[in-house]
């Protein structure tokens, strides 16, 4: 569903692997160039240059220096450093020669989608459906998949010295709740400027105004008691699910199961290292043998927290309601955190 870069990647990687795959496109013509250049990453490239035939070169410029300007054009900061660029319509357009145009479907908006079993069921605009034993979202910021899987609420839960002092349970979340500009929509009612004003669309309002905000379950009004005036240790948001208790747990230990056996891995960052490389510290997420890790994880004796001193992991599964046993196979959650309060 959906055939942008995301889903013409997914489509030819299957298609690869000895599936049947059909594409549901609902533009009724080919995709137009959107953006000026993309910054052109290993993954991006990675189908293109080891099955699609192409080089590098074919598809993307370079430059060997980062610079960084002043307001007044002065250089800041410059160092050398590669990066790699090219155009969203470079992209496509190399991805789309590579696909069977008969399966690659114009004009084939999906509505909806159901599982029965071990198969999904997805429905068209136009009434038809299609049989399948998976289905792909990869239908950009208007996701119709996104808004499906969407929390029916959210929860806000706030802490001080270990203690919970603040538990509110969002509005709703519609099902149809839009999340991003849809380009389909006509250009008047586009994210544009008025002169002394922003226009938003009506669907995206709850973006710009807390009221509207928090009718669709995606902000908070929460009273301010005594217990609150000094601040918040921790703050978490966790999404909720109408439905079993048990399934849930086992649909998020399951999730995270299926990231952590992906190509993009699943690590949980240990508190303190920054999250991205700075000039004197790198990131916490560095290049690392993630299966040899994995398997240390798996056979070597974990290390044992104090009373007072959980892991990360252990306070994470406490708070998700998962088993802590799920983040045994992956590097990071073991480790003992310091105590900080009482925790």
């Amino acid at each position: 569903m959906g055939g942008s870069v995301g889903g013409l990647t997914a489509a030819l990687v299957l298609r690869d692997a000895g599936c049947e795959v059909r594409v549901f496109e609902r533009s009724s013509a080919a995709l137009q160039a959107r953006g000026a250049g993309i910054a052109a990453l290993e993954a991006t490239l990675r189908y293109l240059t080891e099955r699609g035939g192409r080089q590098r070169a074919d598809v993307c410029s370079s430059t060997s220096w980062i610079r960084f300007l002043r307001p007044d054009g002065g250089i800041l900061h410059e160092q050398r450093h590669q990066y790699l660029f090219s155009s969203w319509n470079t992209i496509y357009r190399s991805l789309l020669e590579l696909f069977d145009p008969g399966r690659y479907l114009l004009g084939s908006e999906v509505t909806g989608f159901s599982q029965s079993g071990d198969s999904v069921r997805v429905t068209l605009a136009d009434g038809s459906a299609a049989d399948a034993d998976l289905l792909v979202c990869a239908d950009g910021v208007t996701s119709l998949a996104r808004a499906r899987l969407l929390p029916d609420a959210f929860q806000l839960l706030g802490y001080v010295h270990g203690q919970q002092v603040l538990a509110v349970t969002g509005k709703a979340v519609p099902a149809d709740l839009q999340v991003g500009p849809d380009p389909g929509t006509p250009d008047a009612d586009q994210f544009r400027s008025t002169g002394a004003a922003l226009h938003v669309p009506a669907p995206l309002k709850w973006l710009v105004d807390l009221d509207t905000a928090v009718s669709v379950g995606m902000a908070f009004r929460v009273p301010l008691t005594d217990a609150l005036r000094g601040g918040l240790d921790r703050l978490v948001v966790p999404g909720l699910r109408v439905r079993d208790p048990a399934t849930s747990k086992a649909d998020l230990e399951t999730l995270i199961t299926h990231q952590a056996n992906s190509r993009a891995g699943f690590r949980l960052l240990p508190q303190g290292p920054p999250t991205n490389n700075t000039g004197r510290t790198p990131s916490a997420f560095g290049t690392v043998d993630e299966t040899a890790q994995r398997l240390a994880a798996l056979t070597g004796s974990a290390p044992r927290a104090a009373t007072t001193a959980k892991s990360d992991g252990q306070w994470l599964a406490e708070l998700l309601g998962v088993d802590p046993a799920v983040w045994r196979p992956y590097r990071g959650p073991t480790v003992p955190t310091r105590p900080r309060h009482g925790r």
